[in-house]
């Protein structure tokens, strides 16, 4: 996905709340640690919490 079809997608999750998905793998060549960081960065703008997967299905026991 370009940024900005990414930050739509965000816009989206932003707008309904719950869950959104995004996936990549640090020895993509389309996802250097600088994009990476831009679409944390874009989610945290729109206030969206950033997590793992095993964070997303097993939140921390309090």
């Amino acid at each position: 996905m370009r940024m900005v079809e990414v930050e739509t997608y965000l816009d989206g999750v932003a707008e309904r709340g719950g869950l959104g998905i995004l996936a990549g793998h640090s020895e993509w060549e389309t996802v250097p640690p600088e994009r990476v960081g831009a679409v944390v960065d874009a989610a945290h703008e729109r206030g969206i919490e950033v997590t793992t997967v095993r964070g997303a299905v097993q939140p921390e026991r309090t």
